[in-house]
């Protein structure tokens, strides 16, 4: 296989909102079943599935494991399954999850893997969600204390190039309001 030769073929996607009730696996599994039909494939043909790892999640929550150990192909019935596997990688998951998708079918196991994301933040509330990615990532120990967090250091970062560059912070501004567009 060359570069590129692979495509995503299928996807689904449930609301995003508040859904308290819905649980991360029934996410994984719906949009798992909407992507097989979308892509238009027998589950059959599904060799390996990859998830990215649930953050964020209650002590007594299980996805992460139950996802680990199989639970979705066998709820989809991908009998064919032959692969499993979770990524972890921070913002970067899904570049992670992508690399090694690739890498499996370049090694030839299957033809068709099947990549799921289910993450689920309203089980908590703002000021949860506030505080734990606040603090994501950081040593409690000897960053937290003295407010070196991710945000702030995306912050010194970005001042240190607009010092460099020249570049106004309303240009730094129009680049995330372009984003969301």
């Amino acid at each position: 296989m060359g570069k590129g030769e692979f495509a995503i073929i299928g996807i689904g996607e449930v609301p995003t909102g508040n859904y308290p009730e819905r649980s991360e696996f029934e996410i994984a599994y719906t949009v798992a079943r909407m992507a097989i039909q979308d892509a238009g494939i027998d589950k059959k043909e599904i060799g390996a599935v990859l998830c990215a790892q649930h953050i964020m999640s209650n002590p007594d929550n299980d996805y992460n494991t139950e996802m680990v150990f199989g639970r979705l192909p066998e709820a989809i019935g991908a009998k064919n399954c032959r692969v499993t596997c979770m990524t972890s990688s921070g913002g970067a998951s899904s570049y992670s999850i992508r690399k090694t998708a690739e890498g499996i079918l370049r090694s030839g196991e299957t033809d068709t893997v099947l990549v799921v994301h289910a993450q689920r933040f309203s089980q908590f509330t703002p000021n949860e969600q506030a505080k734990y990615f606040s603090i994501a990532g950081s040593d409690v120990e000897w960053e937290v204390p003295y407010g070196m967090t991710y945000n702030s250091l995306a912050a010194m970062i970005t001042q240190a190039y607009m010092a460099h560059t020249g570049t106004t912070i309303e240009q730094i501004a129009a680049v995330c309001v372009a984003c969301r567009k």
